[in-house]
């Protein structure tokens, strides 16, 4: 449905015909930006190409956002009390804290290394990797 307003003219829906063929294109995403993109354009001028870069941009961060929210609801990560501010360090005193500590504050990602805990049974491993992650 288009819309006349002094002048101008802004897309206040998408057009019927255009859906199955976002669909077919896995663009399906774009439904909900065009409109906002298209009034976007045509009040800051925008070239074609800087409007493909804008619903490209859109479309890439709706599946980034969407990928993540499928592995953290893959991973099981529901314990958000699970926190270092949270733990007993009493429970068992032979955990390293310094370390734990360490990797809570996440510099090993601006290193660009990975990181294993390990151990048996018991030694607070899986509350400890809960707890690196939730920690901001």
């Amino acid at each position: 449905m288009i819309a006349a307003t002094s002048s101008k003219t802004v897309l206040s829906s998408i057009p019927p015909q255009l859906v199955p063929t976002l669909k077919t294109l896995r663009l399906g995403g774009m439904q909900d930006t065009l409109p906002l993109r298209l009034d976007q354009a045509q009040q800051q001028r925008l070239g074609y190409l800087e409007f493909l870069e804008l619903l490209l941009g859109d479309e890439i961060e709706r599946r980034a956002n969407r990928a993540l929210a499928s592995r953290l609801s893959t991973a099981h990560f529901e314990d958000s009390d699970k926190t270092f501010e949270n733990f007993d360090w009493t429970f068992n005193p032979k955990l390293p804290q310094e370390q734990l500590r360490d990797l809570a504050t996440g510099t090993y990602l601006v290193r660009k290394e990975h990181i294993l805990l390990c151990g048996p049974a018991g030694i607070a491993t899986h509350y400890n990797s809960l707890s690196i992650r939730i920690r901001k």
